[in-house]
């Protein structure tokens, strides 16, 4: 039973490592630094606001001294992300967030879901068969363009396209893009921090959804995942792709909460 706790506290900060530092290659600033604790943001897109430190060294002690410190300094515009539910101290950590969060007026924006899936090396993870279905990795700038078009529109955001075009020549990352005969349909990135690749920016376009699209875009994605020699698949999930993921054995671990000042 220890083990299994282990294992599954292990996955926590996998995930959290894998999409921190994803956050920290698009560009980031340290807000706060104050002991071993340092709160960081991104000053463009993605906007995000985090507090960087593991999650195994962070106590209650810890979070009274360091942590409340960047609640109060971080940039009105950003996505204040927490997932204090992942901590060993859970309860107290939540009722101290609240606390800060009603005072500046932080506000619930969206919530994910973070997820992992174990791949096994004995399974030949296959590509989908969908007719007329074929996933390329972005090398151009014509598919760049598209790539952003896609996401973009899948997210209801802007994508910084020099952000992610920064991204292009990393060794550990894979920018995707999925077609549909010629037309662009769905994008993917894939960030690899060892035996752990993140499923990131997995979208479909608004007017292609509703076709199964998404469905064969993850079982390419797992395919090349496992390809690409990973152990373990991490993603956060909206409420609209977990019955998917779920679907496709991805196991639920916690809740990463964003808010945006009123």
């Amino acid at each position: 039973m220890d083990t299994e706790v282990g294992d599954v506290m292990d996955m926590d900060q996998a995930n959290l490592t894998n999409l921190t530092q994803l956050w920290q290659k698009y560009g980031a600033k340290t807000l706060v630094s104050q002991g071993h604790t340092e709160w960081k943001t991104n000053l463009s897109w993605p906007y995000r606001c985090w507090l960087d430190r593991p999650l195994l060294e962070l106590n209650s002690q810890h979070f009274t001294s360091e942590a409340l410190s960047g609640l109060v300094q971080a940039p009105e515009h950003a996505f204040l992300s927490l997932w204090p539910r992942a901590t060993k101290f859970a309860d107290d950590y939540a009722a101290q967030i609240e606390l800060v969060l009603d005072t500046k007026r932080w506000q619930v924006s969206f919530e994910q879901v973070a997820m992992y899936k174990t791949l096994d090396p004995k399974v030949d993870y296959k590509a989908s068969e969908r007719r007329d279905f074929s996933l390329v990795e972005v090398s151009s700038e014509h598919e760049l363009q598209l790539w952003l078009d896609v996401a973009s529109a899948a997210f209801n955001y802007q994508i910084d396209r020099a952000v992610i075009a920064g991204l292009l020549r990393d060794p550990d990352i894979k920018v995707l893009l999925a077609y549909q005969g010629q037309q662009a349909v769905a994008s993917a990135l894939l960030y690899k921090t060892g035996e752990v690749i993140g499923l990131h920016q997995v979208g479909v376009k608004p007017a292609c959804q509703g076709q199964g699209i998404a469905r064969d875009l993850m079982q390419n994605l797992i395919a090349i995942c496992a390809d690409w020699q990973g152990r373990y698949l991490v993603l956060q999930a909206s409420a609209a792709g977990l019955p998917l993921y779920q679907q496709l054995g991805f196991v639920t671990q916690f809740t990463i909460t964003n808010y945006q000042q009123a």
